[in-house]
Order: structure tokens, then C-alpha cells, then sequence
């Protein structure tokens, strides 16, 4: 049987053999070209072709990979070495930048950035020279957070292509096509076929697919008390528990004026001063969060299972976080002659998330039928996070769907930006309120990834091999997982073509190469942290 093997700069009389395949995935396929003589490649680019009686196949703008370039002995004559890879590798390393679908604190897309899934991809084909692409079977009702500064477009499009049951693939016409897994084309037979097909199934389906989003997010309002600052190490304690509280108690004395703590403790000589310094700066002027006035989403939570953030999860109108509120009953120092029930205006405390305190610039109290300073009635408006207390986990988004005919095990898709946020809006200083919450958005979302998942299990899983005589043009889809080329070297030209798992042994398994893959997208996460 007659047959050619051509590559640019190297003559095809010297070529004895090749062999290699291609796969699905953005790995570029590769294949291995002996010749009798050192070759004289002036280019790292070119063509390669395989031709017989049966057919021809061509891989356009191949790159020639001048560093592998090795001889070797085989029987009895040395043989020169070549490898060649398809055009996906420039796609393997192609750099993209940009961020899509930036999750703002009450869960929503910013408009800015809002793109879908297909619209994403699309914008890494784009940017990798790709723009022609068929994106047409990606879905668009998914939006997946992406922020790439100079990250390689293969990883990153075969990441994107997983997350909703694609894979990449180059057919026969040298395209780049995203193909659905669980459809493609049946096995070539016919009388070419020297193998009998074995087919075996070693895949479970899985029970059901969860989507496993972030961290919740509640807000509620916090009832507030006054605390006040030990003299050593600065410690927090309730204003009653103060070592230097007053005998008649706090509203016996000036708040204003703490020269009195000195004479007061006379007998403790040391740290006088130091002692009325710490009244000052804190009495009635740093408040705690005691406990949460009905807790959003009915969630248990107290002062130890909870993270504080900095601000509210309601949006202003140029969509920033809108700052924490405090409302509540307090004097406000000689203006009217009596308590008022309003907001604090937020220019005079600074809220301390971290250390779970409120600092007021000058103090805040209430008066008392009498005329004397009291503890306040204020809350706060705040934003945090819980965590179960049996587990210490967060309480995080969680998204279940069962599949028709499944066994054991559950398949996760980690989607961290899906993030739950329950807020509970309370009206004044009274205690009636509305709950809102983005969940019906966020089950729209998930359900998403998990239709465009399910084809990967709801198909057949069977594997199979088609061993032909001959060069037989292959595309790989989202059944055939690679398609292998053998000729020369006093063997019959064969194509092995193989559905639902890869066959070449001497390169690694797609499994493999995604590992290699994520370990990559870590160095270059952490390294463009570091810029």
C-alpha cells in the first residue's frame, strides 16, 4: 500500500514513518516523524500531511518543534526524530486578559461586566485568534466569574468548556470546535476494520450533580450595649464590670470629665492618669454588638459563629456596598431637650468589623427622667457571614439536582461567585421589616450548569475502538476522544479511533493533563497576586 508522509523542510523520500494522535482538549495533538537524514527546517511552522489509497489527512500550520529534535537507533540504521504538534498549540499559549461578571455584596452581576457563558467564551476564542469559532451550542444562561491577567487561553477555555460539559476539538478541516460531550458521530467500520471492537463500560453514574456555591451572606440589625477599656492590655468589658467604675454608678458622674477616677482610686497610685485616659476615650463612646434582632434566614447565630463585614449587602445608586447604619434612641447633646428616636449620622462613629466595635467620636447616651446620662438604646445594620456551630463550616450555597437513573456518588460543580444573600430591612427604629433574597436567581443559575452537564452522564458511556487499514479522516466531538495515525517503519498505515477514553499510551491521559493544567492556573493566580 502506497503512501506519503510530507512536512515542511523535510523532503518526503527521507520521512520512513510517523506516528502520533490527536485528542480531545486544548492540548495540541502530536506526532513523531523519523527521517533517515538530519532534516534542515528553516521554519518552526508548516504543514504536515498523511496521505494513501485510503485518504489524506492534513494538519495546517503545525508547530515544529526544532528543540525536540533527537536521533535515535532503530535496528540496525539511525533515524532522526521530529516532533510535531497541531495548531493548538498556539491556543496553549495564547495570553488573555480580562474580567467578566464581577459579584457585587448583594449577589448581583455588575452591569459592567455582565456576560454571559457563550459570550465569555467567545472572548477567549477572540482574544486567542480563535474568533470564527462555532460557539452556538454553549450555553448563555450561565455567567461564570473570570478574572485573567495574562493566563494562558487554552487552560482557561477548556476550564470554561468543562464547567458546562464541552470539550475542544480540531476536526478534520483544521477548525477549532467546542463540542457538546455525550454527542458526536458513531465509530467508522466497514471492511477496513482489522480489530473487533471490545466494548466495556467502566463508569458509574453518579446520583445526583450539586452545584456548591460561596459563602452566604446575611444582614440583620444588632442590638448594641456600651463598653468601656481596661486600664492594662486594653481589654473589653461591659461598663458595669469596669475596674474603675464609679461606686453611685455612671450617671452619678460628669462623662466629660474623668478627673475623678483619679481621686476616686487615690490609693492606687500607679497609672492614675492612665486610668481616666481610658474612660475618656471610651465611655459611651465604643459600643458591642450584644445579640441580632431576628437573625436573617431564621439562621442561629451569636457573637462567636459570626464574621462581621464592613458594610451593609444593600447597593446605593452607583452600586457600592451602602456603609453600616445605626438607629436608635439617644440624646443628641443639647440640640432639642430631650431623647430623639433617629439614624446616627455615619459621619460620627467608624464601625471596626474585626474587632466587633463601634467608635464614636464624642459620646452617645441617653438621658434619664432625671436629667442624668444612660446607656442608649441603638442597633446596628450590618452585614456577616455565620457559621454552623455543630460543623464550624460557613453556610454556603448549596444547589441538588437528581439524575434519572443514577447510582452512587455525587458530581460537584464549585461555582464560588453563586453566593445566597439574605437581607432583612428593617423601617426607623421599629421592628418590623422585609427579608429579600437572590435565591430564585441563583436555582436559575445552577440549574443551568447542571442541564448543560447532564449530557456528559445521560449518554452512552461505553468505551469502544476502531482499528482501519488505512488513513480514515477523524474528527474528534464529544463521543470520540482521540483518533491516532500509524505509518511506516514496515508496518500498514492504521487509524485508531477511540470513543469515550484515550488510547495513546505514550502521552498523557486528558486527566492528567487538566491536573497539569490547574497546577499551572495556580502558579500564575499566585504570581499575578504578587504584581
Amino acid at each position: 500500500m502506497a503512501w506519503t508522509i510530507s512536512l515542511s523542510g523535510i523532503p518526503s523520500t527521507d520521512i520512513s514513518g510517523c506516528v502520533g494522535s490527536v485528542a480531545a482538549g486544548a492540548s495540541p495533538g502530536t506526532f513523531i516523524i523519523r527521517t533517515a537524514a538530519k532534516p534542515s527546517i528553516v521554519s518552526g511552522r508548516g504543514d504536515l500531511t498523511l496521505t494513501d489509497d485510503h485518504g489524506t489527512v492534513t494538519f495546517e500550520d503545525c508547530h515544529i518543534d526544532v528543540s525536540h529534535l533527537k536521533c535515535i537507533k532503530y535496528h540496525d540504521a539511525w533515524l532522526w526524530e521530529v516532533r510535531v504538534q497541531d495548531r493548538r498549540h498556539d491556543l496553549a499559549n495564547e495570553l488573555i486578559h480580562g474580567e467578566s461578571n464581577v459579584r457585587l455584596i448583594d449577589g448581583s452581576i455588575d452591569p459592567v461586566t455582565r456576560r454571559n457563558m457563550r459570550e465569555v467564551v467567545q472572548g477567549v476564542l477572540t482574544q486567542a485568534g480563535e474568533g470564527s469559532a462555532d460557539v452556538s451550542s454553549i450555553p448563555n444562561n450561565v455567567f461564570p466569574h473570570v478574572c485573567w491577567r495574562r493566563y494562558r487561553a487554552g487552560d482557561e477555555l477548556e476550564r470554561l468548556c468543562d464547567l458546562v460539559g464541552h470539550v475542544i476539538t480540531l476536526d478534520t478541516n483544521n477548525e477549532i470546535k467546542l463540542s457538546p460531550l455525550g454527542s458526536g458521530a458513531p465509530l467508522p467500520g466497514g471492511d477496513e476494520k482489522i480489530n473487533p471492537t471490545h466494548v466495556f463500560s467502566l463508569e458509574e453514574k453518579p446520583e445526583k450533580i450539586e452545584v456548591v456555591g460561596g459563602e452566604n451572606i446575611f444582614q440583620s440589625r444588632w442590638e448594641l450595649e456600651p463598653v468601656g477599656t481596661e486600664e492594662y492590655f486594653g481589654v473589653i468589658e461591659q461598663l458595669d464590670d469596669l475596674s474603675y467604675k464609679p461606686l453611685t454608678g455612671w450617671a452619678s458622674k460628669d462623662i466629660y470629665d474623668f478627673g475623678y477616677i483619679s481621686d476616686y482610686l487615690a490609693w492606687l497610685t500607679y497609672g492614675k492618669q492612665r486610668r481616666a485616659a481610658r474612660a475618656a476615650e471610651s465611655i459611651y463612646k465604643l459600643f458591642k454588638p450584644k445579640r441580632c434582632i431576628v437573625p436573617a434566614g431564621n439562621v442561629k447565630v451569636n457573637l462567636d459563629n459570626v464574621e462581621f463585614l464592613g458594610t451593609r449587602a444593600e447597593l446605593a445608586f452607583d452600586k457600592s456596598p451602602l456603609p453600616t447604619q445605626i438607629v436608635g434612641t439617644y440624646y443628641p447633646n443639647g440640640e432639642v431637650p430631650s431623647n430623639v428616636s433617629t439614624c446616627v449620622s455615619s459621619d460620627l462613629f467608624e464601625w471596626l468589623p474585626k474587632s466587633q466595635l463601634v467608635k464614636f467620636d464624642y459620646p452617645i447616651y441617653a438621658i434619664s427622667n432625671k436629667g442624668k446620662p444612660i446607656a442608649p438604646t441603638l442597633y446596628l445594620d450590618v452585614a456577616y457571614k455565620v457559621r454552623d456551630e455543630d460543623s464550624g463550616l460557613p453556610w454556603s450555597y448549596h444547589y441538588t439536582s437528581n439524575i434519572e437513573g443514577g447510582g452512587r456518588g455525587t458530581y460537584r460543580i464549585q461555582r464560588p461567585e453563586l453566593r445566597e444573600v439574605i437581607v432583612r430591612k428593617f423601617f426607623g427604629c421599629e421592628y418590623s421589616f422585609t427579608e429579600t433574597t437572590n435565591r430564585t436567581d441563583l436555582d436559575s443559575e445552577a440549574a443551568g450548569y447542571v442541564s448543560a452537564n447532564l449530557n456528559r452522564f445521560n449518554s452512552t458511556t461505553d468505551r469502544e475502538q476502531s482499528d482501519l487499514v488505512g488513513i480514515h479522516p477523524t474528527s474528534c466531538d464529544g463521543l470520540i476522544s482521540q483518533v491516532g495515525y500509524e505509518l511506516g517503519l514496515g508496518a500498514p498505515p492504521i487509524t485508531r479511533i477511540s470513543k469515550n477514553y484515550e488510547n495513546d499510551i505514550y502521552s498523557p491521559h486528558k486527566s492528567i493533563r487538566t491536573l497539569r493544567r490547574m497546577g499551572r492556573q495556580s502558579d500564575e493566580t499566585t504570581y499575578g497576586k504578587e504584581q
